[in-house]
Parts: C-alpha cells; sequence; structure tokens
C-alpha cells in the first residue's frame, strides 16, 4: 500500500481485507484517488476498525485463512464488526463460493471479478451512500 497524500482530489477511503494480497487493485484505487487500507490479516483489520479507521466503504473476503482469522467466518465477523461501529459505512463481500448469505453486505461479488468491475462496483457504492 502506497502512502496516499490527502488532498481535494481524493475520492474516498477503501478498508479492503482479502488474505490474497490484492496489489493490483489497490494500485488501481490509488490512480483513481483513492485512499486504499490493505489488510491480509482480519485480525489486524478488526483492530484498526475497532481504533476508528475512517473509510467510506469496506471490502472483504468471506473467508481470509485461519491463521490470520478470528472465530472460522472473518468476512462475516468483519462485517458486522464494521456494521456496529460504522452503521453508515457500505460493505461489499467477496467470495469465491456462489451460496453465500451476507447480511450486512451491501453487494456481494464472486471472484474472480475484473478490477475494473470491481472499481466500478466500489465507486457506485460510495455514490450511492453520499447521495443518501
Amino acid at each position: 500500500m502506497r502512502n496516499v497524500q490527502k488532498n481535494e482530489e481524493l475520492k474516498g477511503s477503501v478498508l479492503l481485507v482479502d488474505d490474497d494480497p490484492q496489489l493490483f487493485l489497490t494500485l488501481s484505487l490509488e490512480e483513481r484517488g483513492y485512499e486504499v487500507h490493505s489488510y491480509t490479516n482480519s485480525l489486524e483489520a478488526a483492530r484498526k476498525i475497532n481504533e476508528g479507521l475512517f473509510y467510506n466503504v469496506a471490502m472483504f473476503d468471506l473467508s481470509i485463512g485461519k491463521e490470520n482469522d478470528f472465530n472460522g467466518d472473518s468476512g462475516q465477523n468483519l462485517a458486522y464488526l464494521s456494521s456496529e461501529k460504522n452503521p453508515d459505512v457500505p460493505i461489499i463481500i467477496f467470495s469465491a463460493y456462489s451460496l453465500i448469505k451476507a447480511p450486512y453486505a451491501k453487494r456481494v461479488i464472486f471472484k474472480p471479478t475484473p478490477i475494473p468491475n470491481l472499481i466500478q462496483i466500489i465507486e457506485e457504492v460510495i455514490k450511492e451512500t453520499r447521495s443518501k
């Protein structure tokens, strides 16, 4: 994750948690003016959420490797925590599994999804939230 200068061109902040580092997605978002907080460890991401990390949208992988997880269902747990701490922040869950329930998610995306499509979804969700 690069250090992005906060300026008037910043479009928003994205919290991205996936045990598979999403370097291309992170770089693509940063190039488009987003600040990205990317974590491969759900415990670290949960700590940051609890500390008050600011973000406009959260993207959580449904399942993160057990060594980086809490309670075996990391994406759902992070979604719950995020919705409790930041109820107005939309959540996107992504998964390789097609039959999932994601009660806290505004959107569910199935892997693999091309990066341009992911960016479009992130921008739509942020825009929808800001227009409320």
